[in-house]
């Protein structure tokens, strides 16, 4: 973790073999509560050995992606943006969004906004 000011980030990596997969984490923080949380993949399935996305992997992916068996090289980023350490409601989860990649051409992008606050302002987009 590096520190500067009122910013600190946390980046690390993991990776596994069969299928040979390389996942990623980097969260930042400015500003004291504002907070950006996110993934990135990198897995290399075959038929013999499939690669199933989850949201452990990437933020914010749909219910059709949950669970899909990939057996060619897939990529992908995602991530969460949040207010944090706020004194009554905690951390609050602003936006997600994800991106996918799966060779040979398909791609998949998104994202998700859905907050109440304090019943004041309502946003779902």
């Amino acid at each position: 973790m590096a520190r500067c000011a009122h910013k600190w980030a946390l980046i690390g990596a993991h990776f596994e073999v069969d299928p040979t997969v390389l996942k990623g984490r980097a969260k930042f923080t400015a500003v004291g509560f504002l907070e950006l949380d996110g993934r990135f993949l990198a897995a290399f399935p075959s038929g013999a050995a499939p690669y199933r996305l989850s949201t452990d992997d990437l933020p914010g992916l749909p219910q059709n992606l949950q669970g899909a068996d990939f057996v060619d090289p897939v990529f992908g980023v995602g991530g969460t943006l949040r207010i944090t350490n706020l004194p009554i409601a905690g951390d609050i989860d602003l936006a997600s969004a994800y991106l996918v990649y799966g060779w040979p051409g398909n791609i998949a992008f998104g994202g998700h906004v859905d907050k109440d606050f304090f019943g004041i302002v309502d946003v779902h987009a």
